[in-house]
């Protein structure tokens, strides 16, 4: 029959702090990769605002050349 001591350290609040900590760093990384990850998202959504703008640009240019033309 084991006897637990409930007044006495066990010797596990050391292990307890190091898995805290390692949890600590693992919210730390998935934190860090999310907001990574949202800059990385709103990047490519300017650089493919900034590509339709030229695309647009090129179009309306080119319809104009044929317009002038023409007449």
């Amino acid at each position: 029959m084991a006897v637990y001591n409930s007044t006495g350290s066990d010797g596990n609040a050391s292990m307890t702090t190091q898995a805290a900590a390692v949890l600590d760093h693992g919210w730390l990384l998935a934190a860090a990769v999310e907001f990574y990850s949202q800059c990385a998202v709103i990047g490519v959504g300017i650089i493919g605002t900034a590509a339709n703008a030229l695309i647009l640009y090129a179009l309306i240019v080119h319809n104009a050349r044929e317009t002038k033309e023409e007449i």
